[in-house]
C-alpha cells in the first residue's frame, strides 16, 4: 500500500475514531444533565450509550494505531512499537473494562479506576506518536504540540489518581 493511500485511510480512521468518541462525551453530558439528576436507574439510556461507545470505538483506536505504526516504523521503529504498544494497551484496558462494567461484572469505583490506569498507557501513546510526527514533519506542528498536550493530561490524571488515593479517597474528600 502506498503511503499516500495509508495516509488517507489513517486520516479518515482517526477522523471516525474521534467523532464516536464525541458522540460518547455528548451521551456522557446528557446523562449528567438529564438523568443522573432524575435518580432513575430504569431510564439510563445516556449513561448506558455513553458506557457501549468506548467498546463500539474500540476497533477503529485500533485501526489508527496500526495504521500509524505503519506509517511511522521507517523513520524510529523502536519508539514506534513502543507507542503503538501503549497504545493498544490503553484502548483494549479501556474497552475491557467497560465491557465488564455494562455486563455488571465491575462496579463504577472499579470502572473509573481501570480508566485511569489506561490513562497511563495513552497518555505517553500520544506523546510518542506526536514525539515522531514533529520531528518527521508528518503532521503540522501545532497537531503535535496539542497531541503532545493531551498525553501530558492523560498522564497526569492517570498519575495523580494513584498519588491521591484513587477514585474512593479522591470523591470521599
Amino acid at each position: 500500500m502506498s503511503t499516500d493511500l495509508l495516509r488517507r485511510y489513517a486520516g479518515w480512521s482517526a477522523l471516525a475514531a474521534g467523532s464516536v468518541a464525541i458522540l460518547g462525551l455528548v451521551f456522557l453530558i446528557l446523562f449528567f444533565a438529564l438523568e443522573l439528576p432524575q435518580g432513575s436507574a430504569s431510564t439510563l439510556r445516556f449513561g448506558y450509550l455513553s458506557d457501549v461507545t468506548p467498546i463500539i470505538n474500540a476497533p477503529i483506536n485500533v485501526i489508527v494505531i496500526v495504521m500509524i505504526l505503519l506509517l511511522q516504523r521507517k523513520h524510529a521503529s523502536s519508539l514506534s512499537i513502543l507507542a503503538a504498544s501503549l497504545g493498544l494497551a490503553g484502548i483494549l484496558l479501556t474497552a475491557w473494562t467497560n465491557i465488564r462494567f455494562v455486563s455488571e461484572k465491575i462496579s463504577l469505583e472499579e470502572q473509573v479506576q481501570l480508566f485511569y490506569i489506561s490513562l497511563v498507557f495513552l497518555g505517553p501513546w500520544h506523546i510518542l506518536v506526536n514525539s515522531v510526527a514533529r520531528h518527521n514533519c508528518a503532521l503540522p506542528s501545532r497537531l503535535t504540540i496539542f497531541g503532545s498536550w493531551v498525553g501530558i493530561g492523560q498522564g497526569i490524571l492517570g498519575i495523580s489518581s494513584f498519588l491521591l488515593g484513587g477514585y474512593d479517597d479522591i470523591f470521599s474528600s
